[in-house]
């Protein structure tokens, strides 16, 4: 009856950690989704800008190109970074998530290998629940106590701005926030050398 119980509850754990898992590879598919619809126009508007003839901001009045190009860029910009951090939050939780989950079943398994008819009672080992970069010790009687994993909840849209430090934790994530970043600076700076007849 006990191995039976303890075994259930293993493939609960197991279940709940591969959900966890799951959530979590299909942000990264939606982190770069996001980083391929910026990019592209990015991209071309980097191409039109460069081609450009300076001349043609003769007639363009200079604030128009401050406040209607170089606004635009950087409020479309921080609506994509705040879009990426929200996505690492996200995938941070997952990854808690799935490796709480998947500590408990090891656990478990760590109990059925020894003996099967011994009543499963979690002791004061030392544990260790890992999000990546960050770590959590634990005792086994402390992990199971643990109703929940430890999410992070973003209440509104402010409490983005207190995570910026997520998208330099994971190489993937710093990249779809640097490089389209290092584009919107070098577009806005082509558009105000064009005007101040700084290019050709």
């Amino acid at each position: 009856m006990d191995s039976n119980r303890h075994e259930d509850n293993f493939q609960k754990m197991l279940e709940l950690a591969e959900f966890g898992a799951k959530r979590h590879d299909d942000r990264r598919t939606v982190e770069f989704r996001i980083f391929i619809s910026y990019m592209t126009p990015l991209i071309l508007a980097f191409y039109y800008v460069i081609k450009l003839d300076a001349d043609l901001f003769d007639s363009i009045n200079w604030m128009l190109i401050i406040v209607v190009s170089v606004v635009y860029l950087l409020t479309i910009h921080l609506v994509y970074v705040l879009w990426q951090i929200g996505v690492s939050i996200a995938m941070r939780n997952d990854a808690w998530r799935r490796n709480f989950y998947l500590k408990k079943a090891e656990c478990i398994l760590h109990h059925l290998s020894k003996n099967l008819n011994v009543p499963f009672s979690p002791s004061n080992d030392i544990v260790t629940v890992s999000c990546g970069y960050e770590k959590t010790e634990m005792t086994e009687k402390e992990l199971f106590k643990k109703q929940a994993a430890n999410l992070i909840l973003i209440r509104n849209f402010g409490e983005l701005f207190k995570y910026i430090n997520q998208t330099w934790q994971d190489w993937a994530r710093m990249f779809v926030v640097a490089i389209p970043t290092i584009l919107a600076l070098l577009l806005m700076a082509i558009l105000i050398f064009k005007k101040l007849n700084w290019l050709p």
